[in-house]
């Protein structure tokens, strides 16, 4: 399972001279990783509406991470400071500066079960493919509008993911958020599905994630061998 570095902007669009600072960071930090088990750098920036795609490749970037979250029929009733064509140019403008793509989406948002195949469908039309396909499960954190969201249950954790790589067969498929709140068992139910990858690190934005030490015994336990990086030469 591949390791990567994440840059987590928060917000929007910056001013012109923070975007520059920003991006001039975040290149010195991608070139101080060590090369990934490709031979490559894998820092990968998440955020919502930089679109100066071009400069983030020079400046050393490989991925870009910006999900669709759901269907273009749901997102209106979860995310009202931008429009679904916003995202979609987004990934297309990253595309254009040859950097590679992370788009998933999130279950448990009240979407409906069509909602969550053509959210799968719009990834799968994408030409090519995400290169990573994250599929996370929401944490309801209390004081947030969906608080009292309902749990997604495993089955249909390992639907979707199931689904993702039968349709993107290429793709790293990422369990990723919400796996605090899965069995271990429900975890592995989840890679024999079809993810092969996790999002390692002790915390995902605001929520918690499993520890290093944990995940390694897991994967011990289950024959499961992680990806090390190379080092940089």
């Amino acid at each position: 399972m591949p390791r990567g570095l994440r840059l987590l902007p928060a917000g929007g669009a910056l001013p012109h001279r923070r975007a520059g600072r920003a991006v001039d960071g975040a290149g010195r930090r991608a070139r101080r990783r060590p090369q990934g088990p490709r031979g490559r750098r894998h820092p990968v920036l998440h955020g919502g509406r930089l679109a100066r795609a071009r400069r983030l490749k020079e400046a050393g970037l490989d991925a870009y991470n910006h999900n669709l979250d759901t269907s273009r029929e749901k997102y209106g009733d979860i995310i009202t400071t931008r429009v679904y064509d916003d995202r979609l140019r987004t990934l297309e403008r990253v595309r254009r500066a040859g950097i590679t793509v992370c788009c998933g989406g999130i279950l448990g948002m009240g979407e409906s079960v069509d909602d969550r195949c053509e959210m799968l469908r719009t990834l799968a039309a994408q030409d090519p493919h995400p290169e990573s396909v994250p599929i996370n499960m929401l944490v309801a954190i209390p004081g947030t509008p969906l608080a009292g969201a309902p749990p997604v249950s495993t089955l249909e954790m390992v639907r979707a993911i199931a689904t993702a790589r039968i349709l993107m067969p290429r793709a790293m498929v990422r369990l990723s958020a919400g796996r605090q709140q899965m069995s271990e068992e429900a975890q592995l139910l989840c890679m024999m599905a079809g993810a092969n990858s996790v999002f390692f690190g002790e915390k995902l934005l605001t929520t918690g994630n499993p520890e290093y030490a944990q995940d390694m015994a897991l994967f011990e336990a289950a024959g499961i061998v992680p990806l090390e990086p190379r080092p940089s030469s």
